[in-house]
């Protein structure tokens, strides 16, 4: 018996259908499911499939000149080595070592300058 043709899935009507389920039921995927009433996680795809399926999709993308805002990934995340620092913005009257940037908690030393009677003006770096 001759071996048939393989059918590449993704020429078939049955892809662009209006129908909830857009794969046709033969196709090899349906096979590899699990039985109902087992639960678990699936078996990975071999290396093989792998590679069959990112050659059909990447066969798609060109056949309808399709790019990366056509689809809904996540943004690329924005690599810039290290943060970005704070200078200081407010000094403490009593030694110029101690900085504070203006965020989060407030030091003990600003609380005490307030109590004695600096303004946040007076320690904020010129």
């Amino acid at each position: 018996m001759p071996d048939a043709p393989e059918q590449n899935l993704f020429d078939s009507p049955e892809l662009f259908s209006e129908e909830k389920s857009a794969v046709p039921v033969d196709a090899p995927e349906a096979e590899e499911s699990a039985p109902e009433g087992e639960t678990g996680a699936a078996t990975p795809p071999s290396p093989e499939q792998r590679a069959a399926v990112i050659a059909a999709i990447n066969q798609m993308i060109r056949r309808f000149d399709l790019s990366r805002s056509d689809f809904r990934f996540p943004p690329e995340p924005v690599v810039s080595g290290q943060r970005k620092r704070l200078g200081a913005t407010y000094v403490s009257p009593y030694d110029e070592r101690m900085v504070w940037n203006g965020l989060g908690r407030r030091p003990w030393w600003f609380h005490r300058a307030l109590a004695e009677g600096y303004t946040a003006e007076m320690m904020r770096v010129q």
